[in-house]
């Protein structure tokens, strides 16, 4: 048997800092309970088993549930939000709710939704490529309605862009 060290090996920066500001909401004492995840927080079941076993409770594990109505059934807590990036509007309702808020966004998907955000500012029609009811699309999707989400080919014969910038200006 040949056995092949892969390299990197571990998770990304970004799903690292997301779990330390997991557990240190965890160890800090004066965190609001119960502590909730929109969602896990890494594609990852095992350590997410771990996690619950550990008293945090995951909302929206099968991305079906509407996440507007599941922040409005939190009473009282923490609710943290995932390194795949967040609809502003879901933060802004958790804090208007007086839940305590932890935003775990990575800092390469704040780089990502800066980047289109410049874009949509000069004019332009973004299309993303990505997958349908991800958290990671469905964060960059609340951007702008001028965001077009592009997960397969066909959608690509349905794009409808009547944007007239003909010139790439940045």
């Amino acid at each position: 048997m040949i056995v092949t060290k892969l390299t990197p090996q571990g998770f990304c920066g970004g799903v690292k800092y997301a779990l330390h500001l997991l557990d240190k909401a965890l160890e800090n004492p004066t965190t609001p309970r119960p502590i909730y995840l929109m969602g896990n927080i890494i594609h990852n079941k095992t350590v997410m088993n771990e996690y619950k076993k550990k008293g945090v409770i995951v909302l929206n594990e099968g991305y079906n549930e509407d996440k507007a109505l599941l922040i409005d059934s939190i009473k009282e807590g923490t609710i943290i939000f995932s390194a795949h990036g967040t609809d502003k509007r879901l933060i802004d309702r958790a804090l208007n709710r007086g839940l305590n808020v932890i935003n775990t966004v990575c800092p390469n998907v704040k780089i990502v939704h800066k980047k289109i955000m410049d874009h949509i500012k000069l004019g332009y029609d973004i299309i993303y490529i990505g997958t349908k009811r991800h958290p990671e699309c469905e964060g960059v999707l609340s951007i702008d309605k001028n965001i077009h989400l592009v997960s397969n080919l066909a959608d690509i014969n349905d794009l409808i862009i009547n944007n007239k910038i003909t010139s790439r200006t940045s």
